[in-house]
């Protein structure tokens, strides 16, 4: 069950940072989802810019984000089910959608990138091809390594 929580973090203009400043407590319950007993830690990063109004980002029970891991829903959305683990220095960009399943490892400094540039036509350069935002769905007990 999601349910809405008061997220201590400082924000600045497009980002909501986690860490040791306390005195700022900001209510994102459309933005971000969680349950009860995931953990974010400090220095962790929500990149909030170019949200839509399906944007967010959601943890489920028993999650742990690592301090200094980078979750970006941008145009898109990150899910991540129950007792994960999304360890340091990771990168998650939600362009098109991802979603993790539940028992889920990702290990420190892996990128997971829901975003790709198109790249059909040899004749045109790549800046003017657009791009492709498709889903990347990660299934239950999987381990995710950086290599």
């Amino acid at each position: 069950m999601i349910v809405r929580r008061i997220i201590v973090g400082v924000a600045n203009r497009n980002t909501l940072f986690f860490g040791k400043v306390k005195k700022y407590f900001y209510i994102f319950s459309t933005v971000l989802k969680c349950s009860k007993s995931s953990r974010i830690d400090w220095n962790t990063k929500i990149d909030l810019n170019s949200l839509s109004s399906n944007s967010y980002v959601q943890l489920g029970g028993g999650t742990h984000i690592k301090g200094y891991a980078i979750l970006a829903p941008r145009n898109g959305y990150i899910k991540i089910g129950n007792n994960c683990s999304i360890n340091p220095y990771c990168f998650l960009y939600g362009y098109g959608g991802i979603t993790i399943g539940n028992h889920v490892r990702i290990a420190s400094g892996s990128k997971i990138i829901a975003f790709n540039h198109n790249f059909n036509n040899v004749d045109l350069p790549i800046s003017k091809q657009g791009n492709s935002c498709k889903g990347i769905i990660i299934e239950n007990n999987v381990w995710r390594s950086e290599e």
